[in-house]
This record gives structure tokens, C-alpha cells and sequence, in this order.
């Protein structure tokens, strides 16, 4: 199954979109990131799983590919966990969905750093990413709850604070995202 989720890199002072693609296929169980991506990155793949399983998520035992796009921009930071997450999520299953619509067409993002017990952290830069993610027409936006004082100086932007992964359930998304604006 295929997902993407969208969430913000940090260039400079400036905030701009990028897209955490997630397929999952049948095949020897195997995690790998693409796009890009600095060691943070590819270290979140053990921060997701725990994280994941320690939130009473099962953790699919597939061949799992991410891909951060645009690929031909270096990226850095953990707040990509979430997004990631979020996708697998949507790979799994695991909820249904009336922001299906949203999650595809890029008007939901979402950008947190998971901990191993899936507790999820403020990230820095929050500021200019949702400023970004608002120039580019996101309209929802799942985060951490220490970033939302700072995100709430962006205008005409519902928030969705979350403490931890579990709580994402509150906020649903579609087992697979057919198709695009």
C-alpha cells in the first residue's frame, strides 16, 4: 500500500513542503529512507517502531520504502518521524478516514519527533514551517503540543495537538490514498 504524508523541511529561516511517501509491499521485512535524508533520518526508522509498538500499534513486518520528496533537497531533523508514522499508519490500516481528501491533497500536514515510548516532542523551526505549510495551503495540521503556542501565531490554521502516537487515532486517516489533486 502507498501513503504520503505532508510535512515542512527547514531551509534557512523559510519553511517549505515536503512529502513523506510510504509504501509498504509484501517482501523480507526491511525499513529504508530515501531523498536525501541526513542520519537523523535514517535513524527514525528504530525511533518509529518503538515508538509505535510501545503505543499499542503493531509494527508491519513488510518491505517499507520512504521517500522525502523533493529528493533532490537535503534534509535534516527528527520531526519527520510523525509524518512518517502517520503514513505507515495509513499503509497498516489502522483507521478509517474523513480526511482522506486532506492527507492526499495536501490541506493536512503534520511534524513532531517520536520518542522510543511514543511520546511526541517539540521540534525546532516550528514557526516557519507552518508558515510555509500555510503559504502552500495546508488548512489542518497534526503537532506536537509544545510547538502549538508558537504555531498559533499562524492564522486560519486548525491545530491538532498531540501528546503521544496514540492520540493520532483521534485523528483519522485512510488505510490508502488512491488519488490527487
Amino acid at each position: 500500500m502507498y501513503s504520503r504524508v505532508l510535512t515542512a523541511s527547514l531551509y534557512g529561516l523559510s519553511g517549505e513542503p515536503t512529502w513523506a511517501e510510504v509504501d509498504s509491499e509484501n517482501g523480507l521485512p526491511n525499513f529504508t529512507v530515501v531523498g536525501l535524508a541526513n542520519q537523523s533520518i535514517r535513524e527514525a526508522r528504530e525511533r518509529i517502531r518503538s515508538a509505535m509498538e510501545n503505543s499499542g500499534f503493531e509494527f508491519p513486518q513488510k518491505r517499507i520504502t520512504v521517500n522525502l520528496t523533493p529528493a533532490n533537497k537535503k534534509k535534516d531533523g527528527s520531526h519527520y518521524d510523525l509524518p512518517i508514522a502517520i503514513g505507515l499508519l495509513v499503509c497498516s490500516g489502522l483507521n478509517a478516514s474523513k480526511y482522506e481528501k486532506a492527507l492526499s491533497c495536501g490541506t493536512l500536514a503534520s511534524f513532531g519527533e517520536l520518542t522510543l515510548d511514543g511520546r511526541i516532542n517539540a521540534v525546532e523551526g516550528a514557526l516557519p514551517m507552518v508558515m510555509g505549510l500555510k503559504k502552500s495551503g495546508v488548512r489542518e495540521l497534526i503537532l506536537p503540543v509544545g510547538n502549538l503556542k508558537e504555531a498559533m501565531l499562524v492564522k486560519d490554521v486548525k491545530f491538532y495537538p498531540a501528546e503521544n502516537i496514540s492520540q493520532i487515532k483521534m485523528y483519522p486517516v485512510n488505510r490508502t490514498v488512491r488519488f490527487f489533486c
